[in-house]
């Protein structure tokens, strides 16, 4: 029954990719022939418009983007590393999505802060390095529980990285990359905060009946 509960609680994250439509852009109507010389203002209006540079970004987009990418890239490195560690098949499936999401979402950060020219590492900072360096000496009997509690809290941190860029962040492409992500990381966070509960409450159980 435990193992039917944990796959439902995986099958949360391989499906609950949320799509996101794009609003095509609305075409202004021909101005009557009468109204020559505002034709002429309003065309040099849009031309303008459609040059105009997106804002610069600030230092909180500068500081996100460094953050956010360094975040990914240990998301990708801890997800390999329990790729080949992780016991159950439940916890290997999480793994290998975590892999296969957080490489596409490093590489979407990593276009927009060379468009931006905001210089980031893409590597994980030393205290996930520290994490992931943990969990390679974890016996294999205990990986399961401590990669799941590892992502729990590296989820938590990002879901409060994003929320703070959403609001404090000033370019258009970094906002935007924070405001779609978010969503699918809360979903990360839900699940993996089910699966190591289950785990948890499993190896209590099984304490308890020896």
């Amino acid at each position: 029954m435990t193992r039917s509960v944990l796959a439902i609680a995986i099958a949360t994250i391989l499906t609950g990719v949320t799509a996101f439509a794009q609003q095509p852009a609305a075409v202004p109507e021909s101005a009557p022939k009468s109204a020559t010389a505002t034709t002429a203002t309003n065309s040099t209006t849009v031309k303008k418009a459609a040059v105009a540079k997106p804002a610069a970004p600030n230092k909180a987009d500068q500081q996100f983007l460094k953050d956010f990418t360094q975040a990914n890239a240990a998301e990708v490195e801890v997800g390999k590393l329990a790729l080949q560690k992780a016991q159950r098949t439940e916890v290997k499936t999480f793994a290998k999505h975590m892999v296969d999401d957080h490489s596409k979402t490093l590489e979407k950060a990593q276009a927009i802060a060379g468009k931006t020219k905001v210089e980031v590492t893409g590597t994980p900072d030393p205290t996930q390095k520290e994490v992931a360096a943990s969990l390679d000496k974890t016996s294999p009997i205990a990986f399961d529980q401590a990669y799941m509690k590892s992502m729990v809290d590296a989820h938590e941190k990002a879901v409060v990285l994003l929320e703070k860029e959403i609001k404090s962040g000033r370019n258009a492409d970094v906002k935007k990359l924070a405001s779609e992500t978010l969503p699918d990381v809360k979903k990360h966070l839900k699940t993996a905060s089910d699966l190591h509960e289950l785990l948890e409450a499993m190896s209590q159980k099984s304490a308890s009946d020896r």
